[in-house]
């Protein structure tokens, strides 16, 4: 791999905002992002052509990766993590339920189980995509989720997963990493 393109997918639908989406829920993209980050989009694939467009399975990864107009890799290890109960609820019931000490920072919030998919399975397929992406030629772009983006940029960069997290691509939001580890370039598609 010379460079990775790290993307992560437009903001969802209106019906689904207000509600936990996570690997659980599968709206759509919001249609008016994805029609405002098309030219966006073809242009950052023109300043950093991608020899492959890996991509999650869920829908709104899927029409954001498809605005850049090539055949795209679905590669189920990109989901975003499964958040069981909470998926599909409003977001101030679910967290008027957390623990407080859940949300003293990231790492206690990266720890904390909701009943779905723990943090450290979602870790573990992350770092087996990373395996395959090492030996990937030429530019790799990733179009996928919060979880799944930060995991990949803790891994290329090597720094600490809360660090990432912290640090997490917005929606629409992408960023370049290069070979030696330095993210070079950093940017937003459409809201």
């Amino acid at each position: 791999m010379t460079r990775l393109v790290l993307v992560r997918h437009l903001r969802v639908a209106a019906s689904h905002r207000g509600l936990w989406v996570g690997g659980g829920t599968d709206p759509d993209a919001d249609e008016a992002a994805c029609a405002e980050a098309r030219a966006p989009m073809r242009a950052l694939a023109r300043a950093w052509p991608p020899d492959a467009v890996w991509c999650s399975p869920l829908r709104r990864a899927q029409q954001t990766a498809a605005l850049v107009g090539l055949p795209l890799v679905t590669d189920p290890r990109l989901t975003e993590r499964d958040f069981g109960p909470w998926e599909g609820r409003p977001v101030d019931e679910v967290m008027a339920d957390v623990p407080p000490e859940a949300t003293e920072g990231t790492a206690a919030w990266l720890a904390y189980d909701p009943g779905g998919e723990t943090s450290a399975g979602v870790a573990a397929r992350v770092e087996a995509v990373w395996r395959d992406l090492r030996r990937a030629r030429g530019c790799t772009w990733c179009v996928a989720h919060a979880g799944p983006l930060a995991f990949l940029r803790a891994l290329a960069l090597d720094i600490t997963v809360p660090e990432a997290f912290d640090d997490a691509l917005p929606h629409g939001g992408w960023c370049v990493i290069d070979a030696g580890g330095g993210e070079t370039s950093r940017g937003r598609l459409a809201p």
